[in-house]
């Protein structure tokens, strides 16, 4: 005698609220897979202070140009260079210069007057991984760049505190990246928004180092980066070797 059936380890159909819940992912996936608008609008609000507008264009204040900072939500805010770091081929030695000077930019960048030429139609924006600045993140790299005829931009994002989600590492002054990618995102958004004024190029392309990549994958596909990010170059090297 034999008997037929279901096989013990066999997966039962999923419920009605199981394929509710694999659509809506499935959804989501297939959301983030288009470019979405922005929802903030240029120069509504404080593009500085808050969410509302930090999207785009500078708000009310510039925040760039005028406080030098620039809020995004729960993750910290964004900050303009301020003066410049030696070149630095040293990976320890560009990032200990970095902690004991957060602000300093890396040789060759942050020129805003300067215009991208017919052979280099597109600024470059440079952004810094986790616990990096925008100074040792591109001490070495951003010079030869320049030097290539481009013009290149770039600014520190996700400084935030520990209540703002940053970790003991956001303790020391020169560790940023640490805020919520959503947040650092639409702080990018706000300085492409800028770099793009300045220099009158329709788009950028995005040179980023570890979460810089990540976090730059979320601003093109939910922060209107799509439309404005022609080329994103990302590397990740291991050992400490982000220069």
């Amino acid at each position: 005698m034999s008997m037929t059936g279901v096989a013990a380890n066999a997966n039962p159909d999923p419920t009605p609220t199981e394929q509710a819940s694999e659509q809506a992912l499935a959804d989501f996936i297939a959301a983030g897979r288009k470019p979405v608008a922005n929802s903030g609008s240029a120069g509504t609000g404080s593009a500085c202070t808050s969410g509302s507008g930090a999207g785009s264009g500078n708000g009310s204040g510039n925040c760039y140009g005028g406080s030098g900072s620039s809020s995004g939500l729960s993750g910290g805010y964004a900050s303009d260079t301020k003066g410049y770091g030696p070149p630095m081929t040293s990976w320890l030695a560009a990032f200990g210069y970095g902690l004991l000077n957060p602000d300093a930019a890396p040789p060759g960048t942050n020129e805003w007057n300067c215009k991208p030429t017919a052979a280099h139609p597109r600024p470059v924006v440079a952004v810094h991984g986790t616990w990096m600045n925008a100074y040792n993140g591109f001490a070495y790299m951003s010079q030869p760049m320049k030097d290539a005829g481009f013009c290149v931009f770039t600014f520190n994002y996700g400084r935030s505190n520990i209540a703002q989600g940053g970790g003991l590492g956001s303790v020391l002054p020169g560790v940023m990246g640490t805020g919520y990618i959503q947040d650092s995102a639409k702080q990018l958004a706000t300085f492409v928004d800028r770099v793009l004024a300045a220099t009158g190029a329709p788009e950028v392309d995005i040179v980023a180092h570890s979460q810089g990549g990540s976090m730059a994958n979320w601003y093109t596909k939910f922060e209107g980066g799509a439309d404005k990010v022609k080329n994103l170059v990302t590397w990740v090297i291991g050992g400490g070797g982000s220069l």
